[in-house]
């Protein structure tokens, strides 16, 4: 629909398109145990008591915020705290939550509020 904003997100053979009225963006990715916390993580991040999968969700979770805030290549994700952690608080105009994708993947989606 005109005026409204979509995000495609790819990984393998699947997909997740995001449709809304505001700024929003998705990301999908692929569980992975072999990721380095110290590639994707906040130091605070790494300070919990979480392992690969939890880490791979927050990473997920980063990308479409970094996305939504224009260009995921201009931030860090070792400076950039997930959204997966906002819990259910609204951080600003922000909003976030974890999708429902298959088995061995996360997904998350990330969307600009009209209320906050």
């Amino acid at each position: 629909p005109s005026g409204w904003t979509s995000s495609p997100s790819y990984r393998g053979s699947l997909g997740l398109v995001a449709l809304c009225s505001t700024r929003v963006r998705v990301d999908i990715e692929v569980l992975d145990e072999t990721v380095a916390a110290d590639a994707i993580l906040t130091i605070e991040e790494r300070r919990m008591d979480a392992g690969p999968a939890e880490w791979c969700s927050w990473f997920s979770a980063k990308e479409a915020l970094s996305k939504a805030l224009g260009d995921a290549r201009l931030y860090d994700a070792r400076r950039l705290d997930s959204p997966a952690l906002w819990r259910d608080d609204p951080q600003g105009r922000w909003r976030a939550r974890r999708l429902d994708v298959p088995l061995g993947y996360v997904g998350w989606v990330v969307w600009e509020s009209t209320v906050f």
